[in-house]
């Protein structure tokens, strides 16, 4: 799997593709059980994992992360740092929310936005909404713009003096269908930006091929939702499209999944519980 942030190297704990690449080990570690070994192979140039069977066959796998390229620098950028999504301020300046838009600089932003607020708590302003890229006018929204903010408010006065910041959100509408996993199996490996990570499977030899896929900021809602509640609905009825030689597709849910969805070319869907993550 590629690594999204140039500025987080691999193996740091602020690194949300690393960590991804882990937490795959450990998921598909669980499914294997005692029936084999599951490898961690994600330093190198091989796949970012490999199962040794007990009987001898053989799998490896790729881990891929459905996000937008920027908002994963914009994530990776936040949690390497000590306090993520947060900015200490000066003392007196009160506590605020604010949300960034999709391409927000957070070396920046941690580095401007005590000023920005200075100018905000100099005019008596607590709350700005909704700053596009014409409006409002003024020294103030100016500086909000630039540090890539959508919006700001002071919730508090309390100590100690903070500001937390919200990554964009998406949103859509939701449903009952598990086809629709299917669905976003088959438009994630037909995606050309993902092709890197079948072709790296396909040009070795193994019993078994395994693509491992987390959803992020290009996810439909629908998909992501569907996926985090999977535990409590029906099995999806349909095949994903998968280049041949691909043998198993894994989907999980960033936020929120208790279990792993698992489509196997010679099984069909099964439902795989979790470990505990942060």
């Amino acid at each position: 799997m590629t690594t999204v942030d140039p500025e987080a190297p691999e193996g740091r704990p602020g690194n949300p593709a690393r960590a991804l690449e882990k937490y795959a080990v450990a998921v598909v570690s669980c499914w294997v059980g005692t029936r084999g070994a599951v490898i961690d192979t994600s330093e190198g140039h091989e796949p970012d994992f490999r199962v040794n069977y007990s009987d001898g066959r053989t799998a490896i796998g790729e881990v891929g992360w459905h996000e937008e390229p920027e908002l994963a620098a914009m994530w990776g950028n936040t949690l390497k740092r000590d306090r993520p999504q947060q900015i200490a301020l000066p003392a007196g300046y009160g506590q605020w929310g604010l949300g960034l838009r999709l391409g927000a600089n957070i070396r920046n932003l941690h580095k401007g936005l005590p000023a920005a607020i200075r100018l905000l708590r100099e005019r008596g302003v607590g709350r700005v909404e909704m700053i596009a890229d014409d409006w409002p006018r003024g020294e103030v929204a100016a500086a909000l713009r630039a540090l890539g903010v959508t919006y700001i408010n002071c919730v508090s006065l309390d100590e100690p003096a903070n500001a937390v910041f919200f990554m964009p959100a998406g949103g859509g509408t939701s449903g009952d269908d598990p086809n629709v996993i299917a669905d976003w199996f088959s438009m994630v490996l037909g995606d050309p930006r993902y092709a890197d990570t079948t072709e790296k499977l396909l040009s070795r030899d193994a019993d078994e091929r395994h693509v491992f896929l987390m959803t992020g900021g290009l996810t439909p809602f629908v998909a992501d939702d569907n996926l985090r509640r999977f535990v409590g609905l029906p099995l999806p009825t349909k095949a994903p499209d998968v280049p041949s030689g691909i043998t198993h597709v894994w989907g999980i849910c960033r936020f929120g999944g208790q279990v792993a969805a698992l489509w196997m070319a010679q099984g069909g869907w099964s439902v795989v519980s979790l470990p505990d993550a942060d």
